[in-house]
């Protein structure tokens, strides 16, 4: 078993720490080299605290050559303040820097401000840096920069961007208000008024001679002269050449003049009579049907038993087929007569138009007239058949009494 002596080891331990030490400040000066903004060189208790000024613009917009302000401010009394001054100003895209001196070690604190708080047409970046600087005992200098997030960055920044220049507001020069002329009134000349000259009516007028009624002398005689009466011309009032009637202050002719668009009342006369006689046709045939489909069912009830008795088949079936052909004769002579009705109106619209001037008669009233002459004839055998067909009915009552008696 091999002991080792206590001054050996003592000697190893102090060389790993020596070297451990080493590594350490050369670790120590890789991690914080980075981080370490950029300053002027100085000579040991000295420290240029170096503050970079940039500008972007966009487009051909040049930013002016303009000059902003920052601020070192210590955070304790005891930290000193930068050699000629804590206010800096810088001109354009540039750097400029504070001259911090420390007399002993030790940890020292600032903040970095920026101070011009506007500027037309730009837009200003007021990022407040934190300076932490450790002097070691020889007077050498650390520095560490934090934004004011609170992260460690390398450099003191300011980023501005210029938009433009924008000119005060120029008051618009004052137009004086514009006066129009005074223009006179016209005043319309004074015409003179026109009294038309007296005109006095001889009682007799003498006829004037008329040159062409002369005639020529005979050889040695004196012309003689020839008066020729006017003859005055009665004018023939409207109603004499046209006649017509009056309806109310309105006169209307018989017919038109040749060639004249006219309607004539007339024909919408014939119409409406027409439209008339075929509703009454309609109304009475329906009242008629109602009628008979009453009667029928009584008739069947009451014939029910009288037939039980009488066997009378035949002659049942003989009268039904009778009043059957009766009905659709009838219903056929009903059909023509609406039917008429219609082609009434139909041909007066067609053929008139009351926009047009009115008269009593024109080339169309004869067919008008025909087409309500054969409606007429249609609804007299309309009515001749209903008045066969109810005195056939009080022969069959009067009969069926007889029997019953």
């Amino acid at each position: 078993m091999t002991v080792f002596k206590i001054p050996k080891v003592k000697r190893f331990l102090e060389r790993t720490m020596a070297i451990m030490l080493v590594m350490s400040l050369i670790v120590a000066g890789l991690v914080a080299g980075p981080f370490t903004p950029k300053s002027f060189a100085a000579p040991p208790g000295e420290l240029n605290v170096v503050i970079q000024q940039n500008f972007s613009y966009g487009g051909n917009i040049t930013p002016p050559h303009s000059t902003f302000s920052y601020q070192i401010t210590p955070q304790r009394p005891s930290d000193p303040l930068p050699t000629g001054g804590n206010t800096l100003s810088i001109t354009g895209s540039s750097t400029g820097s504070f001259l911090l001196t420390f007399n002993g070690g030790g940890m020292y604190y600032y903040t970095i401000t920026h101070i011009t708080t506007s500027a037309s047409g730009f837009t200003l970046e007021q990022q407040v840096y934190s300076l932490e600087v450790m002097v070691m005992s020889d007077l050498t200098t650390i520095l560490s920069v934090y934004n004011q997030s609170g992260f460690k960055v390398s450099a003191i920044v300011y980023n501005h961007s210029f938009y433009g220049y924008t000119p005060p507001p120029v008051d618009p020069p004052v137009v004086p208000p514009v006066v129009p002329p005074v223009v006179p009134p016209l005043v319309p000349p004074v015409v003179p008024p026109v009294v038309p000259p007296i005109i006095t009516l001889d009682p007799d007028p003498v006829p004037t001679p008329n040159p062409e009624n002369l005639t020529p002398p005979p050889n040695g005689q004196e012309p003689r002269t020839v008066v020729t009466p006017d003859i005055p011309v009665e004018l023939i009032p409207l109603e004499e050449a046209n006649p017509g009637i009056t309806i109310g202050n309105l006169f209307v002719p018989l017919f038109g003049k040749p060639g004249e668009p006219v309607w004539a009342l007339v024909n919408l006369i014939l119409a409406v009579i027409g439209v008339i006689l075929g509703l009454i046709t309609f109304i009475r045939a329906f009242r008629k049907h109602r009628r008979e489909s009453d009667e029928e069912e009584e008739r069947y009830s009451e014939d029910d038993l009288r037939y039980e008795k009488r066997n009378f088949e035949d002659e049942l079936e003989d009268e039904e087929d009778d009043k059957e052909k009766q009905k659709k004769n009838r219903l056929r002579w009903i059909i023509i007569t609406l039917v008429l009705a219609l082609i009434g109106v139909v041909f007066f619209i067609l053929t008139e138009d009351i926009r047009l001037p009115m008269v009593l008669l024109d080339i169309w009233t004869i067919v008008q007239a025909i087409i309500l002459i054969i409606e007429i004839i249609a609804v007299t055998l309309v009515a001749r058949k209903y008045k066969v067909e109810e005195e056939e009915e009080d022969d069959e009552d009067f009969e069926t009494i007889e029997g019953q008696a």
